[in-house]
């Protein structure tokens, strides 16, 4: 069975991120998958928290961190994707 990594670019939107994993790991009948959360320069401390309690909880999510300024959603994505193992993106 082959990976599947899902990229997830995320800033300050916990409440969506976690509505997101909660989805994929309820609906989803495909078991080999990895998450690949790209943090973006978020502030708020319960995104923060909600991360290391995911992947605490969750072996298949990974939070990677993008330093650079500013909102480039294909360079972000392309970002994750370099973090990714699966053969589907």
């Amino acid at each position: 069975m082959k990976l599947i990594s899902v990229i997830i670019p995320i800033y300050n939107t916990q409440k969506y991120l976690k509505k997101c994993i909660d989805s994929l790991e309820k609906k989803s009948s495909y078991d080999n998958r990895e998450y690949i959360i790209v943090e973006n320069n978020s502030t708020e401390e319960q995104t923060f928290a909600y991360y290391k309690e995911l992947e605490a909880k969750c072996p298949r999510a990974k939070v990677v961190y993008w330093k650079e300024k500013g909102f480039n959603y294909p360079k972000i994505n392309n970002y994750g994707v370099r973090y990714a193992k699966g053969e589907y993106i």
